[in-house]
């Protein structure tokens, strides 16, 4: 299948002289995690909620110039495959499609309407990063930062009770939105004064959405592929909780390269040696 039969053709874009601050409304509208950075139609870069959150800058004055990155692009007449491949070397969502211009955009969502895997869930699903009710929205960012992932389930005595990611942290970086006070809250009094808390010290509960967990047993790749089609990931539980995302479903359509094969034997020879 060609890309220009799924791509997404109506793109939201930005320009490496917005701030940081415009950009963020207009991702946190389009319910997106980036936008391709264009001048003149021209694909210059591209401009990703994971590099907002991992720079220490003020979205009301740091341009997008400072934090955007290069990116791959695909031609409409390229085959998905190559567009899977390059989403996933590049660790990002979507990539744009470029003809004699940008003619659109294939993102992850786009193509789980048409992938197909022979998986099982325990084959797909990994071992979910979370954070506890009482973890801070800092804490959280690390977890996401030092684990490369964009959401984390929010766990009390062992269950799943929300999750928080990227699209939630935005309410911390928008105008209006830089601090939080309530009943909450871990400061104290000083000098007859509340203080305002930061927002690294803000409970994840303040900013946690609700979260649906599912039972291993009861679901099948295909039904995750289905609901990964509106939602960012799938938490399962049978025990522990896992997680599935729609990149984990890319990389199960990737046969292991020749290096990986001739690792894999070694190290089983190396279990049958010893």
């Amino acid at each position: 299948m060609k890309v220009k039969e799924i791509m997404t053709k109506d793109v939201i874009t930005t320009s490496s002289d917005q701030t940081i601050s415009k950009t963020l409304g207009s991702i946190q509208r389009n319910n997106v995690h980036q936008l391709p950075v264009v001048s003149k139609n021209t694909v210059i870069g591209i401009i990703t909620l994971d590099d907002i959150f991992k720079k220490d800058a003020d979205p009301a004055t740091t341009k997008v110039a400072a934090l955007m990155h290069s990116t791959p692009t695909v031609l409409p007449d390229d085959d998905v495959e190559k567009a899977i491949q390059l989403i996933l070397s590049a660790n990002q969502r979507a990539i744009p499609v470029v003809g004699k211009e940008l003619e659109g955009i294939i993102s992850e969502t786009d193509i789980l309407k048409i992938i197909k895997i022979d998986k099982t869930l325990d084959e797909v699903a990994k071992k979910a990063h979370c954070v506890e009710v009482t973890d801070t929205l800092g804490k959280a960012k690390h977890v996401m930062n030092d684990n490369n992932i964009s959401k984390v389930p929010v766990v009390k005595n062992g269950s799943c009770v929300g999750i928080i990611g990227t699209l939630e942290l935005i309410k911390t970086l928008v105008p209006g939105k830089q601090s939080f006070e309530g009943s909450s809250s871990r400061a104290y009094k000083a000098h007859g004064t509340k203080e305002k808390r930061t927002i690294d010290e803000t409970l994840v509960t303040t900013l946690m959405s609700p979260a649906n967990v599912y039972n291993n047993s009861e679901m099948t790749v295909a039904q995750a592929i289905t609901l990964l089609q509106k939602n960012e990931q799938v938490i399962l539980k049978n025990g522990e909780l896992s997680i599935i995302t729609p990149k984990d479903i890319l990389r199960a359509t990737q046969k292991p390269t020749k290096f990986e094969l001739i690792q894999g034997i070694y190290f089983c020879m190396k279990i049958g040696s010893g």
